[in-house]
């Protein structure tokens, strides 16, 4: 316990270092996938683990977090007036939403889900591990919506596969709680403190031709770093790979390992990079202990875009 308490006084002295401001990422961008057939879909970063993935009228949103409590503050609600200041920028998009999908459960991922998931379609389901839907229980019952690991539904399937979440610090320490919630409870936490991470996950996203098992676009998506070997699918031929970049350095031989067990994809976007422990913003701040010019320099080669909160990224594929 000392050992975490040293860490995240630490942690929150660097975040205040003017040092961190110090990464140029793209506000929006369009790339032209090789091979492109002339198909496109969007992609909208939220920041932390938050995108809206737009192929035509099917769409999928990753876990958004606006509520970006300070490091002083691990006993912080959600903050539902950030909250609503970020979703304007995706109102237009919130009645389109088929599926949610959060690849961990965290406060930086489920925090303020249970103040965003009543403005999304009752259709939508929660994708997610067991910990995801045992924490979000009581909402999801109360609006009749279903949680599960796995989803085929329409144009959409979205399948699992078990990954890990790289440490915070050194020496494998994690300043948050690792452990799982095996029953469902009674009542979302309200402190950011209380969100266990349960078990991590990646997931295959694949939009399908209309009516057909042909699969139009891939998308891999993870959430939190790991080791090589965990969280990597049984298929390749991905089109793009969402990835993250907090805490690469606390794993071993990331991102260049990843990449290359995912088959080298098409694209990649970089996400989680930015200091969510900062009001919502674009100001080129990154996490704290993350060194992104380093992992942008372990990419050298790869076609990838680092996005800014709320960039739009148009994918021609």
């Amino acid at each position: 316990m000392r050992n975490i308490v040293a860490a995240l006084l630490a942690l929150a002295l660097t975040g205040c270092a003017s040092v961190l401001c110090d990464v140029e990422a793209k506000k929006s961008d369009f790339v032209r996938l090789r091979y492109s057939q002339g198909r496109t879909a969007t992609f909208r970063y939220l920041g932390a683990g938050g995108w809206l993935i737009r192929r035509g009228d099917d769409v999928v949103l990753t876990a958004p977090f606006f509520s970006n409590p300070s490091l002083w503050k691990p006993l912080a609600r959600r903050n539902e007036k950030a909250i609503d200041e970020q979703l304007q920028h995706i109102t237009a998009d919130l009645p389109d939403v088929d599926a949610v999908v959060a690849a961990h459960a965290h406060y930086d991922h489920l925090m303020d889900l249970p103040y965003i998931l009543p403005k999304l379609p009752v259709r939508a389901p929660m994708i997610g591990g067991k910990t995801v839907c045992n924490t979000l229980y009581s909402v999801l019952k109360e609006q009749r919506r279903d949680c599960q690991r796995e989803l085929t539904r329409g144009n959409i399937r979205i399948r699992a596969f078990d990954s890990q979440h790289a440490p915070h610090w050194r020496f494998g320490v994690k300043l948050q709680l690792p452990w799982p919630y095996n029953e469902p409870l009674a009542s979302v936490p309200t402190r950011a403190f209380f969100f266990r991470e349960g078990e991590p996950l990646s997931y295959v996203i694949d939009f399908m031709e209309n009516g057909t098992e042909e699969v139009a676009l891939r998308v891999y998506y993870t959430d939190a770093g790991a080791d090589p070997g965990f969280g990597i699918p049984d298929v390749q031929d991905i089109h793009v790979a969402i990835l993250t970049v907090a805490s690469f350095s606390f794993v071993k031989d990331q991102p260049q390992t990843i990449v290359h067990e995912l088959g080298h994809p098409k694209h990649l976007l970089l996400g989680h990079w930015e200091n969510f422990f900062w009001p919502a913003r674009n100001d080129g701040c990154r996490v704290p202990f993350t060194d992104v010019k380093k992992y942008l320099e372990q990419l050298k080669g790869e076609s990838l875009t680092l996005p800014d909160r709320r960039a739009l990224i148009t994918i021609e594929y």
